[in-house]
């Protein structure tokens, strides 16, 4: 027995690049990988990355780094921080979802909060 393809067979095609990153994407997906890593919900979000680098000395979290995220509208906007794979409520409005974690968690005592909540409102505008 030859594993040769009769003569009448269509010629296989070699799986496309594109192809082959999307079965890895959906794979990693149902396996849960991809959602541990960056937040399932994130992309209903309008986002960005906040860095204590790029802030400086003003920077009121213990985390060195964290992605804001707006959801809804200006009108009535909850602000999220995400860090280390947790997601912080930063508004009153986010507040409501008791799944969230309080930002008084990483929130360093005496720094002025402000400039993240008011970044985060920005990004619902």
């Amino acid at each position: 027995m030859t594993d040769e393809l009769p003569a009448d067979a269509p010629a296989k095609k070699p799986a496309s690049r594109g192809r082959m990153i999307m079965w890895a994407v959906v794979s990693l997906v149902s396996c849960g990988i991809i959602v541990a890593v960056w937040p399932k919900d994130a992309i209903n979000y309008r986002s960005k990355l906040l860095t204590r680098a790029a802030v400086g000395d003003t920077w009121p979290l213990t985390v060195d780094s964290g992605m804001l995220l707006c959801e809804g509208t200006a009108e009535v906007a909850a602000v999220k921080f995400v860090a280390d794979g947790k997601t912080y409520a930063v508004n009153g409005t986010a507040m409501r979802n008791k799944s969230l974690a309080d930002i008084h968690d990483i929130w360093l005592p005496g720094m002025d909060i402000s400039p993240v909540l008011n970044t985060g409102l920005e990004l619902c505008k």
